[in-house]
């Protein structure tokens, strides 16, 4: 929840990332530059996550995450969508459009590609995020080598009061229903409740456009699973999350066509995993091992099988029930998943 020590830097498709443009030819309007955030230490391992943040958030919610992979010797890169993050209220960048904030992200892609040649480049999303990284690898799969996404999130629960609330605060004023029901399914941690709708300079309230491109998105997702054929993908599901439905990420594991996939199961975890301080250290070590099998070639993982349960210890009888379902969605056999560890 704390803001990053590294500030902001302007990115411009021409000129690459800076404090501010200093590229006086730039032929882009001031709507083509956008917000990155970047963590590194030294880079030793040549490998870059770019990281896209879940619904509401910013690329700060991000800030645990860059810190612990940066001192781990990766590169880190996160950017505001449109419609979210520091510049959400200025002209051109005030509304959610994911087709705008998909030419940015392949923008800040075929940067690294081109001034990194030697890297390998990693998209990290969450929620909402996780949704538009798997877009991205199955449309440009040429600049990932491998996908991470957390709660691809293409089924929310309750739908249709989320949508009644909404229009009940169209009419009352934001922030209102809708946003007290994401924030109160999205976490139960009182702290960050209160960033949320304090301090955190979230937004949690669309426009009914707005809403319909959310929901396209969304829906595009296990279509767009279909289409990752041959990029490593690791798929990760808090067991415990109330916001997205967990078995439509087990569904989402099920669609990859691609045959590197592995399907992590954080039972210890709400919906949000990678962000907002939420990472569990445990969490952060297996994603090291699985970039370090699958990029770095330094050896084995931690665990191989295709499904994996991540946990604090022995389950309750309820989650274990859970954890089949979440096994069966996935079109694995019950016999291939590990214990918790």
């Amino acid at each position: 929840m704390k803001d990053p020590v590294s500030p902001y830097l302007l990115f411009c498709p021409d000129a690459g990332m800076s404090e501010i443009c200093r590229d006086s030819a730039c032929g882009h309007s001031q709507s083509r530059h956008f917000d990155v955030l970047h963590w590194s230490q030294s880079s030793l391992r040549g490998v870059n996550l770019v990281c896209v943040h879940a619904f509401g958030l910013s690329a700060r919610a991000f800030s645990a995450l860059g810190e612990s992979f940066a001192a781990r010797g990766y590169g880190v890169f996160a950017s505001d969508l449109r419609g979210f993050g520091e510049r959400r209220e200025q002209l051109g960048y005030h509304r959610m459009d994911f087709r705008a904030s998909l030419v940015d992200l392949r923008a800040l892609l075929e940067h690294l590609r081109a001034t990194q040649p030697e890297a390998k480049t990693v998209l990290v999303g969450e929620s909402m995020g996780g949704a538009v990284v798997i877009r991205l690898a199955a449309e440009y799969p040429y600049l990932a080598d491998a996908v991470i996404a957390s709660a691809p999130a293409w089924r929310i629960f309750q739908v249709p009061g989320i949508t009644a609330r909404g229009l009940v605060d169209r009419v009352l004023g934001e922030p209102g229903f809708a946003s007290e029901w994401v924030i109160k399914h999205a976490t139960s941690c009182g702290e960050l409740r209160h960033y949320w709708k304090h301090g955190g300079k979230t937004r949690l309230t669309l426009t009914i456009k707005e809403a319909y491109r959310y929901l396209r998105l969304m829906r595009a997702t296990p279509g767009n699973a279909r289409k990752i054929r041959d990029v490593p993908t690791l798929i990760i599901q808090g067991l415990y999350d109330r916001l997205s439905k967990p078995l439509a990420s087990a569904g989402i594991f099920n669609q990859l066509s691609t045959p590197d996939k592995q399907l992590l199961i954080a039972a210890a975890s709400e919906h949000l995993v990678l962000e907002e301080n939420q990472l569990p250290e445990k969490v952060v070590e297996f994603i090291d091992s699985w970039l370090e099998h699958h990029l770095l070639f330094l050896g084995a993982p931690v665990r191989r099988e295709p499904v994996v349960v991540l946990g604090r210890g022995e389950l309750s009888g309820a989650d274990r029930n859970q954890v089949e379902k979440l096994v069966k969605a996935a079109g694995v056999g019950e016999s291939q998943t590990v214990p918790v560890f």
